[in-house]
């Protein structure tokens, strides 16, 4: 009887045991993602204005991934300058204490303001309007040429005529051929694109068959 108890009571701790050591297991897996976060930024030097605001949201994102990490301001402008080279890094360096390491800016957003000043294209929305008036779809699908036309409409101020007009502009003979004969012009901005994609697939699909082994002409 009392190996029983006792052979039970063994038991009893070794469950407990399990689970403490499962428990310590999963705590330390967590602590590990949470330390890992996002990969460092890539080096930023100089380029292109649009080069610049995609490694600020990247920049961002990793600060705000790992706020323990980072914690004020001077961390994050440690970690800002860290991540800088060449051009970009000679615009700040008259702000860096060359004896503590000090970042004599206020705040993050400062500094990010001088990097704007400096790799900033000074007429950017000149620029997109120029830009968004070139830009074809050509033989890419209208989910890619879609992107691309948000991504410079975000620089631009245009009212929603104006954007569907310009959409249409840019769209492929093809798909151009197909609105006139299946579907009549719509108001719609989301309702043009929701039907140059169907369109797209359509003629996608047919091409597509039409090049397989076997298939004749």
């Amino acid at each position: 009887m009392n190996t029983n108890a006792s052979g039970s009571t063994l038991e009893q701790r070794f469950t407990q045991l399990q689970a403490q050591v499962v428990t310590m297991a999963t705590a330390q897996g967590g602590a590990n993602a949470t330390q890992k976060g996002l990969p460092d930024v890539p080096i930023f030097d100089s380029g292109k204005a649009e080069e610049l605001r995609t490694w600020i949201i990247q920049l961002r994102n990793k600060l705000a991934a790992q706020p323990h990490h980072y914690p004020d301001d001077q961390a994050c402008l440690r970690y800002l300058v860290k991540s800088l080279s060449g051009a970009a890094l000679c615009l700040i360096r008259g702000y860096v204490s060359e004896n503590t390491g000090q970042i004599r800016l206020e705040s993050l957003n400062a500094l990010i303001d001088l990097l704007r000043q400096a790799f900033n294209d000074p007429d950017r929305t000149r620029t997109t309007n120029c830009e968004i008036r070139k830009l074809k779809q050509k033989s890419s699908t209208v989910a890619a040429y879609y992107a691309e036309f948000g991504r410079m409409m975000g620089d631009l101020n245009w009212n929603e005529e104006a954007q569907r007009e310009q959409l249409y502009e840019g769209l492929s003979g093809e798909i151009k051929d197909s609105l006139v004969t299946s579907h009549p012009r719509s108001d719609s901005q989301g309702h043009l694109i929701q039907i140059c994609w169907e369109l797209d697939n359509l003629i996608r699909t047919h091409a597509a068959k039409w090049v397989q082994p076997g298939c004749t002409h």
